[in-house]
Formats: structure tokens, sequence, C-alpha cells
């Protein structure tokens, strides 16, 4: 069994939380206006989207166990997982800066990633490869079964 959390940079989640703070007191102040009303609720939105990517974008876990290797972002969502005999290879890989963090689509396939550029390139039978961004790469490539290493190209 393996499972390891992985936090967003402190420097992110300030950064975020600095912007958060500003909005909000941005927020009191249109609110304090019956003029300002739209934009107020316009940016009590910004606000809440912001708050929200804090709260889920805040760590990333990645388990493997019960022949399944499982990942998920903060309070546990968004989640996937995929049955471990599905995975042909597991190599450490490096990401590149423009690959950034997230979820999203990159050349390389799907990346699930919250802070810095190593990561474990998952190639499965029958699909598209992806990566998993992770501080602990040839941990995570050993329990899923690692052959090789992946350079970002």
């Amino acid at each position: 069994m393996y499972r390891h959390t992985q936090h967003a940079s402190p420097f992110l989640m300030g950064y975020l939380g600095i912007v958060t703070l500003v909005m909000l007191g941005a927020l009191v102040l249109l609110l304090a206006s019956p003029a300002t009303r739209g934009e107020a609720i316009a940016l009590g939105l910004g606000v809440a989207v912001l708050v929200g990517c804090m709260v889920v974008f805040r760590s990333m876990t990645i388990e493997v166990a019960g022949g399944r290797l499982t990942w998920w972002y903060g309070p546990g969502w968004p989640r996937r997982s995929v049955p471990l005999s599905t995975i042909a290879a597991a190599r450490p890989a490096r990401t590149r800066w423009w690959d950034g963090w997230g979820i999203h689509w990159t050349r390389r396939g799907w990346l699930w990633n919250v802070r810095g550029y190593d990561a474990v390139e998952l190639e499965r039978r029958g699909a598209r490869s992806f990566r998993l961004g992770t501080d602990e790469p040839q941990a995570l490539a050993e329990a899923v079964g690692s052959v090789g290493v992946v350079a970002a190209r």
C-alpha cells in the first residue's frame, strides 16, 4: 500500500489568500452603496470561485491500494481511480513550466498536479497516458510498478 499527500505551494495559497482578502474588502465597500449592487454580485462570485479553488486545490493525495490507483484533490473531489491491471508502465517524469498545475490536457495526456515539476507518467493498456504530479516520483512509480524513466519532451 502507498499513500501520499502533496500540499500546494504556500506561495500560491498565500497569493490567492491575499487576492481573496482584497476582493472581500472591495465587496464590502460595494455592498455599502446601493448603486453598485451589480458589481458587488460579480465580485462576490469571483470571491466564491477563488475560495473554492483554494479549498479544492490545496492538496492532492495519491493512493495505491486494493488493486487500484486512486488520486484526489483536497476535500476528496475531484477524484479518479484506475485498476492497476490497466497500467502498462509507471515512470518518473518531469513536466515543463508551461504544463502548469491543476487538471488539464497536455500534449503528453492529462496532467493532475498541485505543485512542482516532478510527476509519474502512467501508460495504460488501450488508453491514453496521463501524468500525476508528486514530490515522490520514484516511490510512486515503484508502488505502481516502475519501468524506466521518461523525460519531458
